[in-house]
């Protein structure tokens, strides 16, 4: 299981073009134990970012200038086709088809703006809880694999070593049969 500390030291994204609504996360974040928090309000160095930071998880908004949090989402795919990084919207919008496009592009969850303190930090815990786990579960399959490569190394290396050693003993019988009959003569 994932502890609490580690959920703690996780690494959270935040990309929101509003500086209120960064520092109420930010806050938040940080009363409740929070230590490895990035923020920026240009949705333009959000790739940027995300490539270089590498979060567990990322917090977006939708209506930002420049980029929407949709054209992010894009980007982040494009980029990192095979992320599993969980992205929370945090958005004003409160409509159907938003949500439904959110989660479609990609989004594991969706809050609307004004959230409740207490709620955002239980989503965020639960969501990172269950990033880490993946991380682990995916971090000890490569793990298994690797041995599992190297295990077939080793049997093809062990193979080549005892077929060397049959043909070996093959040619030293053969040696000794052909030897054999010369030395039982008496001349």
């Amino acid at each position: 299981m994932i502890d609490n500390e580690q959920i703690l030291e996780a690494k959270i994204l935040i990309i929101d073009d509003e500086p209120a609504n960064v520092m109420v996360l930010e806050e938040t974040l940080k009363q409740r134990g929070y230590t490895s928090i990035k923020s920026i309000t240009d949705p333009r160095e959000a790739l940027e970012s995300y490539q270089t930071y590498k979060p567990d998880l990322v917090l977006l908004d939708l209506n930002m200038p420049h980029l929407t949090g949709f054209q992010v989402m894009d980007q982040i795919k494009e980029a990192d086709p095979a992320s599993k990084i969980p992205i929370m919207i945090l958005t004003a919008q409160v409509d159907q088809a938003t949500r439904l496009r959110s989660l479609d592009a990609g989004a594991r969850d969706f809050l609307t703006k004004p959230f409740d303190v207490l709620e955002v930090s239980l989503r965020i815990q639960n969501m990172l809880e269950i990033s880490l786990f993946y991380s682990r579960i995916h971090s000890a399959n490569a793990d298994l694999e690797a041995k599992y490569e190297q295990a077939i190394i080793d049997c093809a290396t062990t193979k080549g070593k005892l077929q060397r050693e049959i043909s070996h003993r093959e040619e030293l019988e053969k040696q000794l049969k052909d030897s054999s009959p010369d030395m039982g003569r008496v001349g």
